[in-house]
């Protein structure tokens, strides 16, 4: 299945934000500027954008939309984040309009309480993909995504006490190709990929893991290609020019949006709108 982006939701970085450790602190001036840079990226690769302003003084987990939510094949799969951000709410309220069938994650599953990521729910456009780790999605969490999408191979991977979210270290690079890290925690989650994925993938492995996520975008090109609209990754950008694909625009992830939170994946809830079928008697 080929993904093809219709609609993005990108939370602006207010003036202030709030930690919960009052020393922390971050550059709001320059991530302001990354997500306006990220939004009109998104527009120029056709994307429609839903920018979503929230007010000073915010908290910083206000930022992960992609945290809050999971959109596959027209579900919306409003999540269960561990640092409470965007409420249930106003997620709906500023999704696009093509998610008809939204879905909240529930408080409990078989008598325990769910915690739900979007950033560890991994989808490669066939099949999906949960990180359970201590300091994210737990088991639950994983249950709730299978139970919601049904029709999906639901796989989960646990991670380390340490690990950041499961997108941190694997996107999809292109259809049946996988852009995946190459430290310890990577590797470990590569090796869950080759024994229990029923699909088989082709494998990019990049030197860094902050080089990994990206955005794909397909769009019509006079010549044969693709669209690949991704984050800071020198060396993915080497691999997919020696792969002759087609690289058409490179967005940079600055200090201040890591310092934030990585990967881009939290920043940007991206969204394929679910044509209706064709009328065969039409």
């Amino acid at each position: 299945m080929t993904m093809s982006f219709s609609y993005a939701v990108v939370v602006t970085a207010p003036k202030n934000l709030k930690f919960a450790n009052k020393k922390s602190a971050i550059d709001t001036d320059s991530l302001r500027k990354q997500s306006e840079g990220l939004v009109e990226t998104l527009r120029e690769a056709g994307i429609g954008v839903n920018e979503y302003r929230i007010p000073d003084d915010s908290s910083v987990s206000t930022l992960f939309v992609g945290d809050a939510a999971v959109a596959i094949n027209g579900t919306t799969l409003l999540c269960r984040p561990r640092k409470p951000g965007i409420s249930h709410v106003e997620l709906r309220r500023i999704l696009p309009s093509c998610c008809h069938d939204v879905q909240e994650c529930p408080e409990t599953v078989d008598g325990k309480s769910v915690v739900l990521e979007g950033g560890d729910v991994f989808y490669t456009g066939k099949e999906i993909f949960v990180g359970v780790r201590k300091n994210g999605t737990n088991f639950e969490g994983a249950k709730a995504v299978a139970r919601v999408f049904c029709d999906h191979a639901v796989i989960p991977i646990h991670m380390s006490d340490k690990a950041q979210c499961l997108r941190y270290y694997v996107a999809v690079a292109a259809p049946g190709i996988l852009a995946i890290g190459t430290s310890k925690e990577a590797q470990n989650i590569l090796k869950v990929l080759e024994g229990e994925a029923m699909l088989r993938y082709r494998i990019i492995p990049i030197e860094d893991d902050e080089g990994v996520n990206c955005i794909l975008k397909f769009t019509p090109l006079q010549s044969s290609g693709l669209e690949l609209w991704t984050v800071d990754a020198a060396d993915l950008l080497k691999v997919y020019l020696s792969k002759r694909f087609l690289l058409d625009r490179y967005i940079g992830w600055p200090k201040a949006a890591n310092e934030a939170g990585s990967p881009l994946a939290r920043h940007c809830l991206l969204v394929v709108e679910k044509k209706p079928p064709k009328d065969i008697h039409s």
